[in-house]
């Protein structure tokens, strides 16, 4: 879904599935052409951390997000939450970037 923040920017909404995680679903949005995080919600997992995470992240640049958690582990799963996070940034929103150049 987007919709319009103001005349300069849209705002996309994401929804997936992650992998190997105790989260199942996630959400986010991203403002364009800034690539910015807004409302990241999360089903399942860690409910405390996943929600300061989530306030942690607002406003945050997606590129700086993948920089960051891209690799982040939780114990032997080989992934994260945020590592998910960051994977489907990287391969959903940030390459569409990249091919539009």
């Amino acid at each position: 879904m987007i919709k319009d923040l103001d005349k300069d920017h849209v705002c996309f909404e994401y929804e997936f599935e992650p992998h190997n995680i105790c989260c199942k679903r996630m959400f986010v949005e991203i403002s364009e052409p800034d690539n910015v995080i807004h409302n990241t919600g999360f089903v399942g997992g860690c409910n405390g951390n996943l929600e300061a995470i989530s306030m942690l992240i607002e406003g945050m640049k997606a590129d700086d997000f993948v920089d960051m958690f891209d690799g982040h582990l939780c114990g032997k799963k080989g992934t994260s939450c945020m590592d998910q996070l960051a994977k489907f940034l990287k391969e959903n929103v940030l390459c569409e970037e990249e091919n539009d150049n």
